[in-house]
């Protein structure tokens, strides 16, 4: 319960030191400039992402059966 105090606590003079410092229309406007991948690009991210999982579930399942060997 804690933790959820400070965080607030945190938060709450994080946005009131951005308000105070007339910083907010820069916040504001910086998503304006933040550029979403296509349906392309995200569909090469996930493509890309169960080919290293695939790379890395195979290099462990071949860790382990030659660990198992050597053990033997």
């Amino acid at each position: 319960m804690r933790n959820l105090v400070f965080i607030g606590v945190c938060l709450a003079v994080t946005v009131w030191m951005i308000f105070d410092s007339g910083k907010s229309e820069q916040v504001f406007t910086f998503w304006e400039h933040v550029n979403l991948p296509n349906k392309d690009e995200i569909g090469m991210y996930v493509s890309q992402f169960f080919y290293y999982i695939a790379l890395l579930v195979g290099v462990v399942y071949l860790g382990r059966k030659f660990k198992r060997r050597n053990d033997k």
